[in-house]
């Protein structure tokens, strides 16, 4: 069996959505949680704590398959499709996100391997 560690990670990342929007009303930020491939960073799984579920979906379908790695990719496509009033800060906890995941990547070829 193959050991999580060995093969996914779990990344994080943050923002502040913009004032007097129904996302502000309810959350003091807006989180992006993503299960990504260790090695190459595809995400496998993906959440958000926008409020409709629509939009919850969309953002779920739009990362799903994507490369973490490539995340110019992923902000051309939320910016040219999502036009919610909590973009910009979506975007960036997505880009967080990335900004996490590259850390973890290069902490981890910085270790020494086990024998």
């Amino acid at each position: 069996m193959v050991k999580l560690k060995e093969k996914e990670i779990f990344i994080s990342g943050y923002a502040k959505p913009p004032e007097n929007t129904t996302a502000s009303q309810l959350y003091k930020i807006i989180a992006v949680g993503l299960r990504v491939e260790r090695k190459t960073g595809i995400i496998v799984e993906a959440d958000s704590s926008m409020i409709t579920d629509v939009s919850k979906s969309f953002v779920k379908n739009a990362l799903e398959g994507k490369n973490l790695v490539q995340i110019e990719e992923i902000e051309e496509m939320f910016h040219d499709n999502y036009f919610g009033s909590a973009k910009k800060a979506l975007i960036t906890a997505i880009k967080n996100c990335h900004l996490r995941y590259c850390a973890v990547i290069d902490n981890q070829m910085m270790e020494p391997e086990d024998d």
